[in-house]
């Protein structure tokens, strides 16, 4: 997905389409229309980020992965982050797909709800 939708180029159609799904989805919100389009931008982005991680086989900072053993090896350098990854990991097995697209959502949910 990431190579075929970032970058100067034209809108395919199926690339408008998932937006025209989205606008709908928020339609009746209270949001804008430039606002429900930057709602969606923020979605598509936020999906886009986590799938490249995925797919580039990172998942760098999954519990087993090899960025982790090495932060973990030098707390000296990496304190907080050594910590951080010191205990299961689950939330960022998916690369926080779930997590981050968790917190977009309340927060959109929280302006739709001071809208109405």
């Amino acid at each position: 997905m990431p190579a075929v939708t970032v970058g100067t180029r034209v809108m395919g159609p199926r690339e408008a389409g998932w937006t025209e799904s989205a606008m709908a989805a928020l339609a009746g919100t209270g949001l804008t229309g430039d606002e429900r389009m930057a709602a969606a931008f923020l979605l598509f982005g936020h999906t886009r980020t986590t799938h490249s991680m995925a797919t580039a086989g990172t998942q760098a900072w999954s519990g087993g992965s090899e960025t982790a053993e090495l932060i973990r090896g030098r707390a000296d350098l990496f304190p907080e982050l050594g910590k951080a990854l010191s205990g299961p990991t689950p939330v960022l097995d998916d690369n926080a797909r779930a997590f981050g697209l968790a917190r977009l959502l309340d927060g959109l949910a929280a302006l739709i709800e001071e809208r109405s």
